[in-house]
């Protein structure tokens, strides 16, 4: 049960361009933590294809990671994400092709995992969409950037979690009416060993970063199927970094992640 962790989004520090936005709703807020309908991306009316750019500024930033959450996207929707330090994309140091984005039964978000780390200037994201109901696509949440890979696997109480909340009236006659106000989707999260070694250098930073506020994706099983699985949102500790068995090479850690809405 390998699991990935992305912490350091390019999209927060980099220069996002498209090649469709509407003035209202640019490209650019991508890079809050927010998916509401004040934040996302969304493409000008009758564009069912478009693209976005990442500028790091950076030739050895790193790569692994790719997701989109809180989108439009159907289930006939595709997705490419290519690496590249020139800006013309050519020379890709990584190219996902052309694939499925992923996004069924509800969850609307779409996860890509390069199989090992490649760097690279610009990220570009491209979708095509043309079967969408809707004339736009929008996206709400996105994360690009290198994982954490703990060296064990997750221990098995991990737990997968669901928070709805929901208005329910029952009438006289006993019939329930229930409104759907949001439904949440997270993750108890349980290590027993991680080594000591990526304490401080993965663990203890991504830590950091979490308590800013900042989304962090949580992909639980690389093999599973990320793109129902995975999730991007809040991520706190739900418990002190302990030791395993007085062990000072290994330690404990639980956290909890709820996506970010």
């Amino acid at each position: 049960m390998a699991a990935l962790f992305g912490y350091r989004n390019w999209l927060l520090s980099g220069v996002l361009t498209a090649t469709s936005q509407v003035a209202s709703l640019p490209v650019s807020n991508l890079a809050t933590p927010h998916a509401d309908v004040t934040n996302q991306w969304r493409t000008a009316s009758g564009a069912r294809s478009a693209s976005f750019v990442i500028d790091t500024g950076d030739t050895a930033a790193i790569w692994r990671l790719f997701m989109l959450a809180a989108t439009n996207l159907n289930q006939n929707a595709l997705v490419r994400w290519i690496v590249s330090n020139n800006a013309d994309l050519s020379s890709p140091s990584y190219d996902s092709g052309w694939r499925n984005a992923g996004s069924l039964h509800g969850y609307q978000q779409s996860v890509v995992i390069a199989p090992a780390e490649v760097t690279g200037r610009y990220c570009q994201c491209s979708l095509n969409n043309g079967s969408n109901p809707d004339p736009f696509l929008s996206v709400g949440l996105a994360y690009a950037g290198p994982a954490y890979q703990p060296a064990p696997n997750l221990a098995a109480d991990t737990a997968w979690l669901v928070q709805p909340a929901r208005d329910a009236v029952q009438t006289r006659g006993g019939q329930h009416y229930v409104t759907q106000r949001y439904r949440q989707r997270g993750w108890d999260i349980a290590f027993t060993s991680i080594p000591s070694a990526e304490l401080l250098a993965s663990v203890a930073e991504m830590m950091r970063v979490a308590d800013t506020g900042a989304n962090i994706a949580f992909v639980p099983f690389i093999e599973g199927q990320p793109s129902r699985e995975a999730v991007l949102g809040l991520l706190q500790t739900a418990s002190g970094i302990g030791y395993l068995d007085m062990a000072a090479q290994y330690r404990t850690w639980r956290a909890q992640i709820m996506e970010r809405l």
